[in-house]
């Protein structure tokens, strides 16, 4: 045996030859364990012998064209195949073909590797491309695409989005392993429980998304948000643990609107958030969002210049001790006058202004325009002891907080105790010690800082703990029923018990009646705003009632 045939005979790839009708004429040892054909067996069969059925007419055309002299594009390139094993079994191959000349016979050689494995590693790289590691759903990217390819096939499919309610709470008590093991969990029961055509997948945190084959209606989405509501409804048991979890689920169906993947996402998206805002279960995007939604952009599209333009307006609703009816402040309420649909009040553009690139520049000409009004009213020798401005989450995070104020103190002959800020639980929520810490400068420099709509949000009394806070407000929604609802009385004693413990003030919004105000003060809570003193008045009114 020469050198070149023993190299043929160890080389880990197939190495066959055949004439040019295809008979078999050289067969390696790697050709015997890649095909399952011995030598003897092999050498003088036809090629076919490897080549899956469906495939041999082809194979047969090729041949009868090298005969005749043709070309062949398979000779001195290297390309995928389909081949077949002794056993019937078929596998994905790489073969390279060349041709020799052997005294007037054509002789036809092949190098064939069997790629099986490459393949399932590629198809694993692929997998976990497309499939969320934790829960094995799939990622938001592959969601996304699946979602483009239906659309292009001419389907219109219907699209949830799940948002679990309290995650972040069960994550920080009982640890990450045990959050982790939730999420895990809540994917097995949706695959168990999802009709067999739905794409699942996890959208990052504790939001999933789900994709349902079209045609699908609104009323199919709601029906199907139920289901999806149902499954979640029976308790988990992690690490010996057991409770619930309810989640906020928002559907969207594809219709003349919206035609592209994006924007159902979002219209899935926008009508969670109005559920969770709603305090509902679900909510499909129909055409009353649709309505709103439009508004909104074009709204958010007038905010750039607005500031300029002057289209911003405060009003000013007193605080008044509600022992003595004696003015102890106010509170400046922002208003929109817009060109062309009028004076517009916080709830139609406040959703979208606390996360707009305005939203510095506006904070900073409320504090400004508070302060100007605040030395208005004592140069006209109104005494007004303090007026409050509530702080935009950004400005509470940001450095030119506690380097802007000073400025504007200076500029209108004011001291910190005259102005005072109010900021809400979910900035608190959002933002750490450290993106925080120019609120503690304005507390130690001696302004008030108050949390507003208390017992609303998600924040707890060690909220309380870590902010600098002097005061905090009673919301409008408890004040206006706990004369008949024992629940909502216990709250505001509570909340009055823990600010008399802390030694600070407590507020009460929203009082419109008589007996609210002589109730609160029976409580002990003696600061008070609402309709019973008055409205928010514009400058000329306040001066006009106070002056």
């Amino acid at each position: 045996m020469t050198i070149f045939s023993r190299l043929v005979a160890s080389a880990p790839l197939a190495i066959l030859s055949t004439n040019d009708e295809g008979i078999i004429l050289s067969w390696n040892s790697a050709a015997e364990r890649i095909f399952g054909h011995l030598k003897d067996e092999a050498v003088g069969s036809p090629v076919t012998i490897i080549i899956p059925e469906r495939f041999r007419r082809a194979h047969e055309a090729g041949m009868r064209r090298m005969r005749d002299g043709g070309e062949t594009r398979l000779v001195g390139n290297t390309v995928e195949i389909i081949a077949q094993h002794a056993s019937g079994m078929e596998f994905p191959a790489e073969l390279t073909l060349s041709l020799h000349r052997d005294r007037g016979e054509t002789i036809v050689g092949a190098h064939i590797q069997d790629i099986s494995e490459r393949h399932a590693r590629e198809a694993n790289l692929e997998h976990l491309a497309k499939h969320d590691e934790l829960t094995g759903l799939l990622t938001p990217r592959a969601f996304l695409n699946t979602t483009r390819e239906f659309l292009a096939d001419g389907e219109t499919p219907g699209l949830l989005i799940i948002d679990l309610d309290n995650f972040k709470a069960i994550n920080d008590s009982l640890g990450h392993p045990a959050g982790d093991a939730l999420l895990q969990s809540i994917a097995v029961r949706l695959r168990l429980n999802a009709d067999p055509a739905w794409r699942i997948a996890r959208m990052g945190g504790d939001e999933f998304a789900i994709l349902i084959p079209g045609p699908c209606t609104e009323e199919a989405v709601g029906s199907a948000a139920d289901r999806v509501l149902e499954t979640l409804s029976d308790q988990f048991r992690i690490f010996e643990h057991q409770f619930s979890i309810a989640g906020s689920v928002g559907g969207a169906v594809v219709d003349e609107f919206n035609e592209d993947a994006e924007t159902l996402l979002l219209h899935a998206d926008l009508a969670m958030f109005a559920a969770k805002k709603q305090g509902k279960s679900r909510r499909v995007f129909d055409s009353e969002m649709r309505a709103e939604h439009a508004q909104q952009r074009l709204l958010q599209a007038d905010l750039v210049g607005s500031v300029e333009k002057g289209q911003w307006e405060l009003l000013f609703q007193p605080q008044i001790d509600i022992r003595n009816a004696a003015l102890i402040g106010a509170e400046a309420l922002l208003r929109w006058n817009h060109p062309d649909l009028g004076l517009l009040r916080p709830s139609s553009f406040m959703g979208f202004l606390d996360t707009h690139v305005i939203a510095q520049e506006l904070g900073d000409w409320i504090i400004e325009d508070a302060c100007r009004f605040l030395a208005e009213c004592r140069n006209a020798g109104l005494n007004l002891p303090s007026v409050a401005c509530n702080l935009f989450p950004i400005q509470a995070q940001s450095h030119r907080l506690s380097s802007s104020v000073p400025r504007i103190l200076e500029k209108y002959g004011l001291q910190p105790k005259d102005v005072e800020f109010e900021v809400t639980e979910q900035t608190t929520l959002r933002s750490d010690k450290e993106s925080l810490s120019h609120l503690m400068t304005l507390y130690d420099a001696g302004h008030k800082i108050t949390l507003d709509d208390f017992g609303t949000g998600y924040a707890s009394l060690t909220t309380l703990q870590s902010l600098p806070l002097t005061g905090i407000k009673i919301d409008k929604r408890f004040v206006a029923d706990f004369l008949t609802d024992t629940p909502s009385e216990a709250i505001i004693a509570g909340m009055i018990a823990v600010a008399e413990c802390m030694e600070i003030e407590v507020v009460g919004e929203g009082v419109e009646t008589e007996e609210q105000r002589a109730r609160l003060q029976e409580m002990g809570c003696y600061k008070a705003q609402g309709y019973l003193f008055a409205k928010p008045l514009t400058r000329a009114a306040f001066f006009a009632n106070y002056g």
